[in-house]
């Protein structure tokens, strides 16, 4: 009888499979956690285990944070790609730099109106006129009037109507009558008179103070406005920036 023969199957080779495992590793989002979920890990033959982020499975499958994605926390580094694709294209190009200038003159056309008004102002409270005002050196680098600038450049002494040269003449005559009615009485070293004095001298610097107090509030009030048609033009021209990018990507 023949022998039969002896087969010896090989074994199987194993499948060195990784297995999941919720077992905590870390703290950190990278590890492959989601939120609300312990970290997942793999266990590998070795008996070590690797994150599964470092697995290749593609976002959607297992990887916590999305490729290209930056850590929670973190500030994205800043790409010009786009931007520098929509300044590539003419039209929109185009269409970029009529906005703007159409900001930039309503701009211009504002400005012109509040320095107008700022003239007007000084002339009426000082008499200065507008050349000697732009002359005058009174506005610093960022365009205002200066109003303790302009107090102390003083009147223009070639126009009587100002309301300062008004106010100073006022007090002038009233201060020489006063003056001649208490002399006309031979009382100008009374008490009577000293009093009189002080209360005219007073009231004239009462006067004085409400006319300056009054100035400077109008001279804020432009610089507002000019601070406001800055915000306003970088708020126009940002607005047409992010249109031309938005609109490259959209059309």
């Amino acid at each position: 009888m023949a022998s039969k023969s002896t087969y010896r199957y090989a074994p199987k080779a194993s499948v060195n499979k990784p297995k999941q495992t919720t077992t905590p590793i870390g703290p950190t989002p990278l590890d492959g956690s989601i939120k609300g979920q312990l970290p997942i890990r793999i266990a590998n033959p070795d008996g070590s285990f690797t994150p599964i982020s470092e697995w290749d499975f593609g976002w959607g499958k297992g990887v916590y944070q999305q490729p290209g994605s930056v850590a929670p926390g973190t500030a994205p580094a800043y790409d010009g790609t786009k931007e520098a694709a929509a300044h590539s294209n003419p039209m929109l190009e185009g269409i970029y730099n009529t906005r703007v200038g159409d900001n930039n003159t309503a701009y211009g056309n504002t400005l012109g109106g509040i320095t107008l008004g700022e003239q007007g102002l000084v002339n009426d409270v000082f008499g200065w006129s507008p050349n000697a005002l732009e002359q005058s050196g009174v506005r610093n680098a960022g365009g205002f009037i200066d109003g303790n600038a302009i107090i102390n450049y003083g009147v223009d002494p070639s126009n009587p109507f100002s309301k300062m040269a008004l106010l100073t003449r006022t007090f002038q005559q009233q201060k020489a009558g006063q003056q001649n009615s208490y002399a006309a009485s031979g009382n100008l070293s009374s008490g009577a008179y000293a009093r009189a004095k002080s209360n005219l001298n007073f009231n004239q610097n009462a006067n004085r103070d409400d006319l300056l107090k009054n100035f400077n509030n109008a001279l804020q009030s432009f610089k507002s406005q000019r601070t406001g048609a800055a915000d306003t033009l970088a708020s126009a021209n940002s607005t047409a920036a992010s249109d031309r990018v938005n609109s490259y990507l959209n059309g």
